[in-house]
């Protein structure tokens, strides 16, 4: 007898195989200096499997893949002009592209750590600038040792949790040649929960660094040691491309640059000089830009900005303070007023207030899924409205800074994919191999966009069309429909999407992956795109078929339709089938399995109240796994029409005593009227009361089953009884489930007299 242990990893195992794609769970070193050729060691799951690599960006080249003992042994070449920071990558393998990972790119030399460093008389000395891969074990501390001159700026950190690996929670720690501390930092606004020091020496001599894991759980990290300050801060934060800029080191010092900005609208990440390790948010965008002029704390000081859209940009600098803006409204509409703080690594907990004219608040929002409020308000013409911000806790800083962009609400569309597996980025990618189907169901959101939409993918393989299917008018589950040539090669790319009706001409395809989950399942890293990686992968060792019914499906109907399977010479594998529709009100089995000796099997849906009527497309996905590898194809859209049901159904209560036979009758409401006869069966009945099927050669108001209890029949109400009618209608077998909507009570008996 199997333990409900091995089952639960039997299960797990059979899971497993279904997602079999190429993993990548760790690999060292995690980044490489401009200019560079590195080797890694990868482990993971399915690394045989693996066979190029796709890059995110540019500047980074595969030289070379072998596998050696279960690891992936690879080399990077990284150019000289590399983006500094991470570069998202992915490996292609026979059957599809692994999880995301990022390899990071640094200005300095790069060492490894050496063994044993867990001292002060064992650290490891380093020269700066430079950047340290390391691993943390457990509960161990790292010590490094540098030296440096009296007054010489530099800046010490550690990428962790931005590797994206696993939860390490660092700590970093500047002392002296006493060993006495100097600096200490465990998180920062800037790397969020990864450690950054700026410091200046204080003498000439022997400094020393100390790391270590607060949670004790170990794992990689990257030691950065610049021979400058790393800036923390930028105001303004946000404007065009050319800017003149206020650029903060700490809390009190700054300078002033004039740097021109290369981005697109949102916020983009942007080095300061050559030598900076971490880059900076800037918000780029076409807003005009208004500033506090410092001129009080009441709405009568209200700085006043012309029409939007417009940006306001300020710092809460000063004890208790508070900014005020005014704007007028050119038209009556709805707005957004959307504050940029803590996205832009200000410390603010941002409150943010709107006021009419005659100083009455209209709204207040703190908080709005994140500590950036939000506030969407209607406003009417030729009117004016003041702003209020201030942080939440009263608090104030030179790098408190601040961006509230005023805006009216526009219409917006965008798709988007669910991940296969909660709280991961599992699924969301198109793996297709060729001469065959995949369906992607997309997610739509749309907002005062209600026209019909034009769906656009660009950049797409040579080889590799698609077709929206046909779907309700109002939904938010977009089937599509992608195929790909016979004679393909194995590849990757990346896909975009546009997507335009009369209302909006600018929505995309975006997709937030998470990258890095903690405790209690809090999710602390994402990577934000607007392409989706696809592959195409080697051909696959079976096609699917579609024996189509033409039949129609009624609601509360079924419809059966046979898959088969056609084999390569010698596959013998179980091939799992799943129905896919985004029709509401359906019913299916989760899925069928045919098995390895077999080449079909029958699949059947039901259709509900709620199944809209209408020709809709139905796509069956037929999945497997040989050799490690996992394949899943779409087959052809088979095309099922919903149709009207044909009976209403209405039962009264009915008594039924145990070892008792008798009549009922059930109220019948024809909708439409089928052939005869019609073959009519009460089911649904508790355990121990039966019923026989009857024939019907006319329908009249009523129709009578005769049911009878055993012994020992459940007793009790019992709600749960329907009929099912089989039929033929224009040629076509059709049957339906109609419930009764009445009930059956068996009393209970009463017990005998002693």
């Amino acid at each position: 007898m199997i333990s409900w242990r091995n089952l639960l990893v039997l299960v797990l195992l059979i899971q497993q195989a279904l997602f079999a794609l190429v993993e990548i769970k760790s690999f060292f070193p995690a980044g490489a200096q401009q200019g560079s050729q590195v080797d890694l060691v990868m482990d993971g799951s399915n690394l045989g499997l693996a066979r190029k690599i796709l890059f995110y960006k540019e500047g980074i080249s595969l030289e070379k893949m072998t596998l050696e003992k279960k690891k992936l042994l690879l080399s990077f070449k990284v150019s000289a002009d590399a983006e500094r920071g991470a570069h998202p990558f992915r490996i292609i393998g026979d059957d599809g592209l692994s999880n995301l990972r990022y390899f990071h790119v640094a200005a300095f030399p790069e060492v490894n750590k050496t063994a044993n460093i867990f001292s002060f008389e064992k650290a490891q000395k380093i020269t700066v600038p430079c950047t340290v891969n390391a691993k943390l074990n457990g509960r161990q501390f790292d010590y490094y040792q540098m030296d440096l001159k009296k007054g010489q700026a530099f800046c010490a950190s550690l990428t962790c949790m931005d590797l994206a690996l696993s939860f390490v929670d660092c700590q970093l720690e500047l002392l002296d040649k006493d060993k006495k501390r100097l600096a200490f930092s465990d998180d920062s606004l800037l790397l969020k929960q990864d450690p950054l020091i700026n410091h200046t020496a204080p003498y000439t001599g022997t400094y020393y660094l100390r790391v270590n894991d607060f949670r004790f759980s170990g794992g990689n990290y990257r030691l950065h040691v610049a021979d400058s300050l790393n800036a923390l801060q930028i105001f303004p934060a946000g404007g065009l491309a050319k800017q003149k800029l206020e650029i903060f080191y700490d809390d009190q010092t700054s300078h002033n640059r004039e740097l021109i900005i290369s981005g697109r609208e949102g916020i983009n990440q942007i080095f300061i000089d050559t030598q900076s390790v971490h880059a900076l948010p800037y918000h780029y965008s076409a807003h005009k830009n208004f500033f506090d002029q410092e001129k009080g704390h009441e709405r009568k000081d209200a700085t006043a900005c012309e029409s939007i859209p417009l940006a306001f940009n300020g710092r809460l600098d000063q004890a208790k303070d508070m900014d005020w803006f005014s704007f007028i409204s050119p038209k009556d509409g709805s707005i957004e007023i959307q504050v940029l703080a803590r996205e832009l690594r200000s410390p603010i907990d941002a409150l943010l207030e709107l006021y009419d004219s005659k100083g009455k608040m209209i709204k207040r929002q703190d908080d709005s899924g994140s500590l950036d409020p939000k506030i969407l308000t209607k406003v009417k013409k030729d009117t004016t409205y003041f702003v209020k911000i201030r942080d939440f806790t009263k608090a104030s800083s030179l790098r408190s800074v601040y961006r509230i962009l005023i805006d009216y609400q526009k219409p917006q569309l965008s798709l988007s994919i669910t991940p296969s597996k909660q709280r991961t980025h599992q699924g969301q990618l198109l793996n297709i191999s060729p001469a065959s189907h995949q369906l992607i169901t997309f997610n739509l959101k749309r907002e005062s966009a209600d026209s019909p939409i034009d769906y656009q993918f660009n950049n797409l393989p040579k080889g590799l069309t698609y077709k929206v299917l046909n779907h309700p008018e109002k939904s938010d589950k977009i089937p599509i429909l992608f195929t790909l040539e016979k004679g393909t090669k194995l590849g990757a790319h990346r896909i975009s999407a546009k997507l335009s009706n009369e209302e909006s001409k600018l929505g995309n395809y975006s997709e937030n992956l998470i990258m890095l989950m903690g405790p209690n399942n809090k999710e602390y890293r994402y990577y934000k795109s607007e392409q989706l990686a696809l592959s195409t992968t080697i051909p696959a060792p079976f096609r699917i078929e579609l024996v189509k019914n033409p039949a129609p499906m009624p609601r509360f109907g079924s419809h059966t339709t046979k898959i088969r399977v056609h084999r390569n010479e010698g596959f013998k594998k179980e091939i799992v089938i799943k129905a896919k529709s985004v029709l509401p009100g359906l019913s299916m089995k989760d899925q069928i399995k045919i098995p390895a000796d077999k080449n079909e099997m029958d699949y059947s849906i039901q259709a509900s109240s709620s199944t809209p009527l209408g020709k809709w497309p139905f796509i069956f996905n037929a999945s497997t796994s040989i050799d490690g590898k996992v394949f899943t194809l779409s087959s052809d859209p088979h095309e099922i029409e919903i149709t009207e049901h044909y009976f209403d159904l209405k039962m009264l209560q009915y008594t039924l005593n145990r070892g008792q036979e008798r009549e009922i009758t059930v109220d019948i409401k024809t909708l439409k009227t089928p052939q005869f006869p019609i073959k009519a069966s009460l089911l649904g009945l508790p355990g121990g009361i039966s019923s026989t099927p009857i024939e019907l050669n006319k329908l009249d108001e009523k129709i009578t089953f005769k049911i009878a209890a055993t012994d020992s029949a459940s007793f009790g109400y019992h709600r749960n009884s329907y009929v099912r009618f089989e039929f033929q209608d224009k040629g076509y077998k059709l049957n339906q489930n109609i419930r009764c909507n009445g009930t059956i009570y068996v009393p209970k008996p009463k017990k005998k007299k002693p």
